[in-house]
């Protein structure tokens, strides 16, 4: 087969590890190098005072303040981190002496730190080893959130009964970056050196640190002291060295979260009580009955990317609760009071996207109550098609079971019937594709108990693989990375605007941004934009759309909308036939005369509004409202509370008129209904969670569905007064392609394919009486001497003349000649026959002719000629 399409990128993300990073920067805290004194005495080393190198001339560690907490230093060695696939490891050879034993709590021993910057910074990912009861102890990851790792028994790292001196431990971490901003991921190990055996090793999964340290393309390693040493009850806590190295791994394909409930770690997801849900649960499954999450006090931040909605189906709906634990320990718990066998299943059916190919699971589960012994958990999925599977069994003991991104095409698959009247049903091992799935989850079976048992779930979550995406760009900006005071106008293939333009780069407190605040007073009055201004890509989009075809544009911006209850257009940014956006460019006052709306019959996009609707008074600050009828562009088609979104007290002393960073995305899908689009609008937060989102499956334009040339504009049409406007940090246009159009290759060519090397049309390479022509038309083998495909046949009783040929050459002709004498006779003919009008037989064209056998008595002689119709 071949196929026909423009060319594709395939993007990847992380997940595989390799073992063998590249040669390691190594400090051993030994003379010359080092003296003994303060660690920031020493010109690679950076941050605060407290930890003191000792022992220099001889064998040099540092040991940690005794009395002095959360002591950082960075080391100044630059480790690139731009790119998926980059990974950059820490090390420390660490030991401490245990004064007395831990009984409730924990308390952290020493850090291995991932700096933003050469200097102590509040943007880090910090992995810290714990102490904690009884004689255990446990790896974190904190990186915004708090992750704990399961523990190791204090004996392994030389400690006996919670007192005395460690062994020597390598403790060690390896940070990878990804494609996105939630995908990053670590592995933390310990070794024990005297022994020699790894005591403690980690994956903590996929996760997303702050966007401040996400932005930098270099990273710095570094050590912490934790807590003092009362609170860690040790004290000689040393490091004799530190490690800190790079290395690359390509890895596989991306993936994006469809199922997030909870995560350990997270902030406060329950709001003020539990909730029995008990109510919604019943002993059979049915599709769609669980509990939905919309009341005020469960999921009360409607922005957060998570999914609320969660069906549970149990064989005694006994205790059925969402358990508000606090942060970072809310649960959904299913239990039952002493009995029989107790089984049941968590299941998600309203996913975060639309891939649908499962890619990994991870869980967080306790067993618990006084009566739980032991159970046993399988993962669910259900395809679209109605099928359900269940996957291989996984312990549950009594206390934690932590899985994390656990491969779902690598476990065994079952064949599973929910649970009617409940019981479920397993069968036999099936070997389902992860592709069109629909509902995922988990089952879990605990056998009897002689008092309360449960499953306590603390977090669940599905991966899927992001699909390749084809596209075109048609431009990509990012400002932070331009000149301040730059003029928009400069950027290749937009209107010429003169000194005036649509808008100015400039710095702000994060940053550079393409900024349009005509009144402002932050910045000066020739380099912040025009009123009544607007701009066209004139360079248009790169092709013609065809059918499948998407036009897609973003921009990340803040909003400064005017400081009271008003209505106000803010900004458009729009799709058009038109390519002009100027009256005439030769004023530097010259106004735009292309807005969204202009062109309402040539024009696809959304005009942003501030708008005073205060909803009954919910709204005190009004809405920001999007409009994406050209028609009517300033009438609301979708709104957003500004207070949600970062705009509180407006016309009142310490009003705050900016939103947050948001990110407006628009698109507009060609259908294959002739003038009709599938239009989508998303407002998100600057970390991708969906505030908004507005559909329109079919919106006609059959203007822009048959141009040739469509343009992108944008434009702020208001009189802006005073600090109202918009900064934007980044924007992007491109075309995602429909899918690739497969070319049947059918015919000679594909005969050509399928016997490679027999040469021309003419060729004989069997030597048979036919050569690769003929054996193509009679559906013969051309390497094979003894096929030479359907022969013509003749009935002498009727006189037919039967002949078959190929039917996947659909422009061949026949012509049957005869004579009574091969001596002496001209071949004759009647008529061409054109073969396609044949009957079809699944194979063959089937043609025949008739002679008048019962009138003569002459003998005929036949010869058949296939060709192709001229």
């Amino acid at each position: 087969m071949k196929k026909t399409g423009r060319f594709a990128i395939a993007i990847l993300v992380a997940a595989t590890w390799i073992s063998d990073p590249a040669e390691a920067v190594i400090v051993n805290y030994t003379a010359p190098d080092y003296s003994d004194g303060d660690l920031t005495n020493s010109t690679v080393w950076a941050g605060d005072g407290g930890n003191i190198i000792s022992n220099a001339a001889t064998d040099g560690v540092v040991l940690y303040s005794a009395d002095v907490q959360w002591v950082d230093n960075v080391f100044n060695e630059p480790i690139t981190m731009a790119s998926p696939g980059d990974r950059m490891t820490l090390a420390q050879k660490f030991k401490y002496n245990a004064t007395e034993q831990f009984t409730s709590g924990t308390g952290g021993l020493t850090s291995l730190i991932f700096f933003d910057n050469s200097t102590v910074s509040a943007n880090t990912i910090r992995v810290a080893l714990r102490r904690g009861s009884t004689d255990k102890l446990f790896l974190f990851l904190q990186y915004g959130n708090t992750v704990s790792s399961p523990y190791m028994d204090e004996i392994t790292a030389g400690v006996t009964n919670g007192v005395g001196e460690s062994d020597w431990l390598d403790f060690r971490a390896t940070l990878q970056k990804n494609y996105g901003t939630d995908d990053w991921t670590l592995v933390a190990t310990v070794t024990n050196l005297t022994t020699g055996a790894e005591v403690l090793s980690h994956d903590f999964g996929a996760f997303e640190p702050k966007a401040a340290l996400q932005d930098d393309d270099i990273m710095y390693g570094g050590i912490n002291s934790t807590r003092s040493d009362s609170v860690c009850k040790a004290n000689n806590r040393m490091v004799g060295s530190f490690e800190v190295a790079s290395s690359f791994i390509t890895p596989p394909a991306p993936t994006e979260v469809i199922v997030q409930w909870n995560n350990a770690g997270e902030t406060n997801i329950v709001f003020d009580n539990s909730i029995s849900f008990k109510d919604w649960v019943s002993t059979s499954y049915e599709a769609h009955q669980g509990f939905d999450g919309g009341t005020n006090v469960y999921y009360p931040d409607a922005s957060t990317n998570r999914t609320p909605g969660v069906n549970a189906t149990a064989s005694n709906t006994g205790t059925v609760i969402i358990r508000d634990g606090g942060n970072g320990a809310d649960a959904i718990e299913l239990g039952r009071g002493a009995g029989d066998e107790y089984e049941g299943m968590l299941v998600w059916e309203d996913f975060l996207g639309t891939n649908t190919t499962l890619a990994s699971y991870s869980i967080n589960i306790y067993g618990t109550g006084k009566g739980y012994t032991n159970g046993v958990i399988r993962f669910l999925m259900q395809k679209g098609s109605g099928e359900w599977y269940a996957s291989e069994t996984n312990n549950l003991p009594k206390g934690q079971l932590l899985l994390s991104d656990i491969d779902a095409a690598a476990m065994t698959w079952y064949e599973f019937s929910p649970l009617v009247d409940g019981k479920a049903t397993i069968g036999s091992v099936a070997t389902p594709d992860m592709t069109d799935v629909s509902t995922v989850g988990y089952y879990f079976d605990l056998g009897a108990g002689g008092a309360y048992y449960a499953t306590r779930c603390f977090g669940f979550s599905v991966r899927a693989s992001v699909g390749e995406v084809r596209s075109d760009n048609v431009f990509a900006y990012d400002f932070k990375g331009w000149n301040s005071e730059t003029a928009f106008s400069d950027a290749p293939g937009w209107d010429s605007l003169n000194q005036w333009g649509w808008g100015f780069v400039n710095s702000n407190a994060t940053g550079n941004a393409l900024v349009h605040r005509p009144s402002s007073t932050n910045y000066t009055a020739a380099k912040r934009g025009w009123n009544w201004r607007g701009v066209m890509y004139t360079n248009g989009l790169p092709h013609q759309l065809d059918a499948g075809d998407e036009i897609e544009f973003s921009v990340n911006a803040k909003m400064f909308v005017r400081d009271n209850l008003s209505n106000l257009t803010l900004a458009d940014f729009f799709f058009t036939t038109n390519g002009t956006s100027l009256a005439e460019n030769t004023s530097p006052y010259a106004e735009s005369i292309q807005s969204f709306g202009t062109y309402p019959d040539g024009q696809l996009g959304f005009r942003i509004n501030q708008g005073s609707w205060n909803n009954s008074g919910a709204w005190p600050d009004g809405g920001l409202t999007i409009g994406l009828d050209p028609a009517a562009p300033s009438t609301p088609s979708g709104s957003m509370n500004l207070n949600d979104i970062g705009v509180t007290n407006l016309n009142n002393p310490g009003s705050d008129y900016e939103t947050d960073e948001l990110v407006y995305t628009y698109s507009a899908l060609k259908t294959t209904n002739a003038g009709v689009w599938d239009v989508s609008f998303i407002l998100s937060d600057a970390n991708g969670a969906v505030l908004k989102t507005i559909n329109q499956s079919s919106w006609t334009n059959e203007a822009l569905y048959n141009a040739t040339n469509i343009y992108f504009g944008m434009y702020a049409d208001q009189n802006f007064g005073t600090e109202e406007g918009l900064e934007i940090q980044n924007m992007n246009c491109r075309v995602i392609l429909g899918p690739e159009v497969e070319e049947v290759i059918v015919g000679w060519d594909k005969f050509i394919i399928d016997y490679p090397g027999i040469g021309s049309e003419t060729d004989n390479p069997d030597n048979d009486a036919l050569d690769n022509w003929s054996e193509y038309i009679f559906g013969g083998v051309p390497t094979n001497g003894n096929d030479i495909g359907t022969q013509p046949t003749f009935d002498g009783s009727t006189g037919d003349y039967t002949f078959y040929t190929v039917n996947t050459e659909r422009e061949l002709q026949a012509l049957v000649l005869t004579k009574e004498n091969l001596i002496l006779d001209q071949w004759e003919t009647n008529s061409v026959i054109d073969v396609n009008a044949g009957a079809d037989d699944g194979t063959f064209y089937v043609n025949s002719v008739n002679f008048d056998t019962a009138s003569s008595t002459n003998q005929l002689f036949m010869k058949l000629i296939i060709e192709q119709q001229p």
